[in-house]
């Protein structure tokens, strides 16, 4: 819905209903609901603002010492991000997102991410740079955030962010020839709470993961 020229409006809305019993969920006869709102701002043609606010209640398994039992679960996240083109070299994203989600009668688990993006496309050298980094900070898994992450090309990411740390990418474009394209990204994961990172094959003595993507592509 266009309240003004510059300002939009928009929602939705579901229930549910599951008779049968589902994954996570040991009992017959679930529902839930989810509904989202979110507001853009664009009072100028390089400047956007968003909000959006989510909220979503369903029934999960939740257990403790033994004990297990069906209660409702409730999730909740609010995101503002700005995005600004400084100029035609540069454009940036500015974004921040909480989370609490909670099992009725049980503690809060909650969270938050910081994160700034800027994309620098110069017009005199075959270069595009992406950079981005982000602090998070949340109690669990349970209260993880997921975020966009730009990759080489036809590829991207979401990754989930839980405990605390940082993240930090760089991606680069270089075209050297009309028909020589290469693409390279490096990203990192520094958590500051944690001795090892994930389990089994993909286990990581540490506090810090990695990662080097590289791509060629050649027009013929």
């Amino acid at each position: 819905y266009n309240i003004l020229d510059n300002l939009h409006f928009s929602g939705y809305g579901d229930l549910f209903y599951f008779p049968n019993k589902r994954y996570l969920v040991e009992k017959y006869g679930t529902k839930g609901y989810d509904f989202t709102l979110q507001t853009v701002y664009s009072p100028i043609n390089k400047l956007r603002l968003l909000i959006r606010y989510r909220q979503k209640e369903k029934d999960k398994n939740w257990s403790d010492n033994g004990d297990k039992e069906v209660l409702p679960y409730t999730q909740r996240r609010a995101k503002v991000q700005m995005n600004y083109d400084i100029n035609p070299v540069i454009t940036t994203t500015t974004t921040i997102e909480g989370s609490m989600m909670n099992y009725k009668g049980k503690p809060n688990s909650t969270g938050y991410l910081l994160s700034q993006t800027a994309n620098f496309k110069f017009s005199t050298i075959p270069i595009e740079l992406y950079l981005h980094c982000a602090y998070f900070n949340t109690d669990s898994y349970e209260s993880r955030i997921s975020l966009y992450e730009k990759g080489v090309k036809y590829a991207f990411s979401i990754p989930s962010f839980y405990y605390k740390g940082f993240r930090g990418a760089v991606n680069l474009k270089y075209s050297p020839t009309k028909n020589i394209t290469v693409y390279g990204k490096f990203s990192t994961t520094c958590y500051n709470n944690r001795d090892d990172i994930g389990s089994g094959n993909d286990l990581i003595l540490g506090n810090v993961k990695s990662d080097i993507n590289v791509m060629l592509c050649y027009k013929f």
